[in-house]
């Protein structure tokens, strides 16, 4: 196998979950509103298979992505089976200025037929920065080729020259998905407002991808001018994706006008993903209407998605309101220990002392060590400290609980851990 194909394929196993190996940090990676996913990933056995007499810089590059992206974690371990020396290999490669006779190279590479070729070249010219050649990359928005095309503005957004605003968006219009989706994502990466209204006429794209990261490119730059028009690609696109997208993007806007078709998308939505980014969308409103915090605490208490739960319960503890829903409050007794911790978060935000109770009871019947350390920080936060409630802590088996018990006793601040957060985000 091509050693590049064998690099592309650990890094795209590098950003696909492992059925049955679900996380809380997974979920949150799993809330990103990536419009272009596949239920199809590469088995460890293929994996294997195709490592297997890869060139050591190759795997080496690969390796790294696995664990922390191209440009790697800073402090790994001291002897790698590919060797210290292809790490340092690697970091020059990422570090230097590329020479002319690279650039050439590279540049080379975007009109290869093999995908891997054009994938490492569009994506090292991008990372050249200032350096990129852009004169180059924007002569390559004429190719005959839409591989070719494809390539040079995905170099293009990762460099994000001010001059290429004007020709990525002359490409939104181009006869291939490829480019117009590569296109929106790089102007959403540049960030300028003149992108606006043609990324906004994307939104009406015939292809998914191509809508969906219009609506991201929208979110990023954070303009308000298409509230309306996300606001109705949350009602009526036919993709969740998208739809799902359409939601981050109008919590990033915190746009007032958008909090009831949240709301609605929360409430009615036949895709927990969608309704999910719905719910964090809301936490973005810190003065959230009467309409938000109902359909949140409805979520919070019947939703039949865990996920849609324990987003809905971080929510409203964002938004703190004066009072804790009662929704709020009986979902401390969900079957799923996330959504527990979630509520019990939420509730010391709010510090209603009339949840202290409940709180209490929660605490004694909590299983789980840490949902139990969050309820008893709740019941510190709220200024009522309970003297059953600290006389049981100093007795617990969990000396954290202890830990928080004597700090409370002796007038000490409590320490902002835990804070569970669970924040979606969009695909870069």
């Amino acid at each position: 196998m091509n050693p590049l194909r064998t690099g592309v394929l650990l890094l795209t196993l590098a950003i696909v979950p492992r059925p049955g190996a679900e996380s809380r940090a997974m979920r949150a990676a799993a809330t990103t509103p990536y419009v272009n996913g596949s239920d199809t990933a590469a088995d460890v056995g293929e994996l294997l298979r195709a490592v297997r007499g890869a060139s050591p810089l190759v795997c080496g590059m690969a390796a790294r992505a696995l664990s922390s992206g191209f440009g790697g974690s800073g402090w790994d371990a001291p002897a790698p089976p590919t060797g210290a020396e292809v790490r340092e290999r690697l970091a020059s490669l990422s570090d230097r200025t590329l020479a002319p006779a690279d650039v050439d190279t590279l540049l080379a590479a975007l009109d290869e037929s093999d995908p891997c070729a054009r994938e490492i070249g569009a994506r090292m010219l991008g990372r050249a920065g200032t350096d990129a050649p852009v004169d180059a990359l924007l002569a390559r928005l004429a190719s005959t080729s839409s591989s070719t095309r494809a390539a040079a503005v995905l170099s293009l957004g990762l460099a994000r020259p001010r001059q290429a605003i004007e020709p990525l968006i002359r490409v939104l219009s181009d006869n291939a998905d490829a480019v117009r989706a590569n296109a929106a994502w790089a102007l959403g990466r540049v960030r300028d407002t003149q992108a606006v209204a043609p990324l906004t006429r994307a939104l009406r794209d015939a292809q998914p991808i191509v809508r969906g990261a219009a609506v991201v490119a929208l979110g990023r730059i954070r303009s308000t001018d298409p509230v309306d028009a996300l606001m109705k690609v949350l009602r009526e696109d036919p993709s969740a994706d998208v739809r799902r997208a359409a939601a981050w993007a109008l919590g990033q806007l915190e746009d007032d006008t958008a909090i009831d078709a949240l709301a609605a998308a929360l409430q009615h939505d036949d895709s927990a993903s969608v309704r999910e980014m719905s719910a964090w969308a809301l936490g973005q409103f810190h003065d959230a209407a009467a309409s938000a915090l109902s359909a949140l605490a409805t979520a919070v208490q019947s939703d039949r998605s865990t996920d849609v739960r324990s987003s809905a319960a971080w929510s409203i503890g964002q938004i703190r309101p004066e009072r804790a829903p009662s929704g709020l409050v009986q979902a401390l007794h969900d079957a799923d220990d996330d959504v527990r911790e979630n509520v019990a978060w939420a509730l010391g935000q709010i510090r209603d002392t009339t949840s202290l109770p409940a709180l209490e009871k929660a605490m004694q019947q909590e299983h789980v060590a840490d949902v139990r350390r969050v309820e008893f920080r709740a019941l510190l936060l709220t200024g009522e400290h309970s003297e059953r409630a600290l006389t049981e802590a100093l007795k617990s088996s969990d000396a954290e609980i202890r830990e928080m018990a004597v700090m409370a006793l002796a007038g000490r601040g409590m320490r902002p851990w835990p804070m569970p957060r669970p924040r979606p985000r969009p695909f870069p």
